[in-house]
């Protein structure tokens, strides 16, 4: 989950993790369904990242209201020949007979 302190309101919900955007040349983390906003929309946020050599806040802004955009440095980023982990593919369970 991803929260904002601001002097007059504590722990504010930006969103909940929803997953990764891999359709963009570097990944965006991606959380929404946020508190509600006075117009009732609920916040979001997505987090993009460029290479770094160590994990760093870069920046924030709010683009359109209750729309949350930061940016990080990560060394993770820095390997874009890496491919995205796809979903476990488990075999399926089959019932098992107990002597």
């Amino acid at each position: 989950n991803a929260t904002q302190d601001t002097d007059s309101e504590k722990g504010v919900s930006l969103g909940r993790w929803m997953g990764w955007d891999l359709a963009q040349a570097s990944p965006r983390a991606l959380f929404a369904r946020g508190a509600a906003c006075g117009n009732g929309v609920r916040r979001k946020l997505s987090v993009s990242f460029e290479c770094g050599h160590e994990l760093r806040f870069l920046s924030m802004s709010e683009p359109l209201s209750c729309v949350y955009k930061a940016e990080m440095a990560h060394p993770a980023a820095c390997n874009t020949s890496a491919v995205a982990p796809g979903p476990e593919v488990l075999p399926p369970r089959r019932p098992k007979d107990e002597l």
